[in-house]
């Protein structure tokens, strides 16, 4: 039989990675061109409830229920393999949202993340879903961004020359942080960073300011 996990766990996917508050993902639509590329007549199922909504209720939140089916040939004969599975509706810490908070936009948002898990269960990317479950993975650096929140509220507090410094040092790391971005986009906004060592840096910096 044809072994299209292997196939697919074998593609190096690295350049495509993306990151975001301690948390490795690959962009949706690169992974089911990828898909498509390769298993062309593969394709995609979202389910609805009896309602024909697309968010399922839980008892605190909702989430969405996907798979996709990878399709080959094999001595002439058409066979499929689904993969299906559920993703919570999360804000960009991983917190579920409350129901009633759910909107069009992040219903969205779920349902690519939830198609790009498919893709990576039948192999594509499957690596990065590894550690998902392991805390470490994805707070290290939303703690970090939580503790500079702190700090820089507190420190701007002492005296305008502070308030200065906290300013300044924040653009810096958010510079360090996205080479690439124009110096005139540049907010000091930390939470645009997702680098460990430069938010463990900034927290430091901050920690250092004085009246």
């Amino acid at each position: 039989m044809h072994n299209w996990f292997k196939e697919l766990n074998a593609i190096d996917v690295t350049d495509h990675v993306k990151e975001k508050n301690g948390m490795r993902y690959l962009p949706w639509m690169w992974a089911w061109m990828k898909l498509k590329e390769l298993y062309p007549l593969s394709y995609q199922t979202i389910y609805r409830t009896a309602n024909d909504d697309l968010v399922w209720r839980d008892p605190k939140g909702g989430h969405v229920d996907t798979s996709v089916t990878i399709v080959w040939f094999e001595d002439g004969v058409r066979n499929e393999h689904e993969e299906r599975t559920t993703l919570p509706c999360m804000d960009f810490k991983n917190k579920a949202y409350e129901y009633d908070n759910i909107d069009s936009m992040v219903v969205n948002k779920t349902l690519q993340r939830c198609l790009t898990k498919c893709i990576g269960k039948l192999g594509l990317g499957a690596y990065l879903y590894v550690n998902e479950d392991l805390p470490e993975a994805v707070t290290k650096a939303e703690q970090l961004i939580e503790d500079i929140s702190e700090i820089a509220t507190k420190r701007a507090k002492l005296s305008t020359s502070a308030k200065e410094k906290v300013a300044s040092l924040c653009k810096k790391a958010e510079k360090k942080a996205n080479p690439s971005l124009d110096d005139d986009l540049i907010r000091g906004d930390y939470k645009n960073i997702n680098n460990v060592e430069i938010l463990e840096e900034l927290k430091k910096n901050l920690l250092a300011v004085r009246k």
